[in-house]
């Protein structure tokens, strides 16, 4: 049965994307488990067109085959970095100036991450993700797609630390609400979001990282704040305000929480 399920969702996302996208995707039926650890990075904007957008959020999702976990890390927009070919910004700057590609660039070159696919969603996309798996549960309360985005624009009044901490609440609840649904609603699901986001993930690596995720006993994600609170603080540099933070241990503690090292 669990080999049927591989196929027919594979089958399914590789219809899906020759559909919304220019790429020709082959079919390959051999699902694998995937081992080691798998980065994927969630580019939050906070408009509906890609060209004028701004950075939003950044959280990278962590899928750890070693040790059987999914891990959340909030990197935090206004964390002051070295952006290739500008200088010294916060990374939300990287992504005006060259999008996800530069984002990417810019937090392997700043926090030794390595991002090994991406995702870009906005207030659409989140709001069709939310309500293809029917709601989510949030701090007692049931809520659908759009009640999610005006909760997110209720505490993006707040501080930025807030902010991302709500924001890592959410994604914890999709993944929570997305594992206990019945495969069945997988199309749904699939077919209703994929037009709105932007990904680089091929059909096939999707399967092998659903179905890795999905073996996981617990859907329960670890979290991370980075900069660690304890260990940054802002400061006032080219008339503008930046998260500035302690390179040595930050970096270390982002290591250990991510690589186990």
């Amino acid at each position: 049965m669990f080999k049927l399920k591989q196929l027919l969702f594979l089958i399914l996302i590789y219809y899906i994307f020759n559909l919304n996208t220019t790429n020709s995707y082959a079919l390959d039926t051999n699902a694998q488990y995937i081992n080691g650890i798998n980065n994927l990075l969630i580019i939050g904007i906070n408009t509906s067109s890609n060209s004028n957008s701004k950075l939003y959020c950044c959280i990278v999702l962590t899928i750890d085959s070693v040790n059987k976990s999914l891990k959340i890390t909030s990197i935090c927009k206004d964390s002051l970095v070295d952006i290739p070919n500008i200088g010294y910004g916060n990374l939300s700057d990287s992504y005006i100036n060259g999008k996800e590609y530069i984002l990417i660039e810019t937090m392997k070159n700043n926090f030794n991450l390595k991002i090994d696919n991406y995702v870009v969603i906005n207030k659409v996309a989140l709001i069709k993700i939310i309500d293809s798996i029917n709601g989510i549960n949030f701090e007692g309360s049931h809520v659908n797609g759009q009640e999610t985005v005006n909760l997110l624009y209720k505490y993006s009044k707040k501080d930025t630390l807030l902010q991302e901490e709500i924001q890592r609440k959410i994604l914890q609840e999709i993944l929570y609400t997305f594992s206990k649904l019945d495969f069945i609603y997988y199309p749904k699901i699939i077919y209703h979001t994929f037009p709105y986001i932007k990904i680089n993930i091929t059909p096939s690596k999707m399967l092998n990282l659903g179905f890795t995720a999905l073996s996981f006993k617990n859907y329960t994600a670890k979290q991370l704040q980075f900069p660690l609170i304890e260990y940054s603080s802002y400061i006032s540099l080219y008339n503008n305000s930046f998260l500035g933070w302690d390179r040595s241990i930050n970096l270390l503690e982002l290591n250990q929480f991510i690589y186990n090292k």
